[in-house]
């Protein structure tokens, strides 16, 4: 658009130029309205030409600008199909290892529960087996304690009463 604007002036300069040149020179009357009709007509003519040959020049131009718009419209919509596809397929794809991951940490738990459960089972049989053993032991010992002692009492107290007999007599 610049570009014709810029062309219609130097032809309309031109041809002011040369009307006034014509204008102003010293010839009949009848003779300088022939040679400006004259030159009018050349310069409409070659004004008409370029006019034409801009507005063609801007058609084509306009021509070619609508149809990048329209290539960028259709790689615009192809990307934003295939992104919007890709992220459809991210997302499934997150879902199912979160959902594998998910089922096998619930799986190793569950797993973990139970083999802890049976351990500490275990550890409780072997520590009520283990009480059980250990209780035996302390009664067997402390009987045999209380019958040591008894026994040891009872010759104390023997040897106690001899002494006392012993010491009347």
């Amino acid at each position: 658009m610049k570009k014709a604007k810029v062309i219609l002036g130097i032809v309309g300069a031109v041809a002011t130029g040369a009307l006034l040149g014509i204008l102003l020179a010293p010839q009949k009357g009848k003779r300088t309205r022939t040679k400006i009709r004259s030159k009018s007509s050349d310069y409409a003519e070659e004004l008409i030409n370029k006019l034409e040959s801009a507005l063609g020049t801007l058609t084509n131009k306009q021509k070619a600008i609508s149809e990048k718009k329209e290539t960028i419209k259709t790689k615009g919509k192809s990307l934003l199909d295939a992104a919007k596809s890709d992220g459809k397929s991210l997302l499934k794809d997150a879902e199912t290892k979160g959902k594998s991951i998910l089922d096998k940490v619930e799986s190793d738990g569950k797993s973990l529960l139970k083999d802890a459960e049976t351990k500490g089972k275990s550890i409780i049989d072997i520590v009520e087996s283990d009480g059980k053993s250990l209780l035996k032991d302390a009664e067997t010992k402390g009987k045999s304690i209380l019958d040591e002692a008894e026994s040891d009492g009872k010759s104390i107290l023997d040897e106690a009463k001899k002494e006392i007999k012993n010491s009347k007599n």
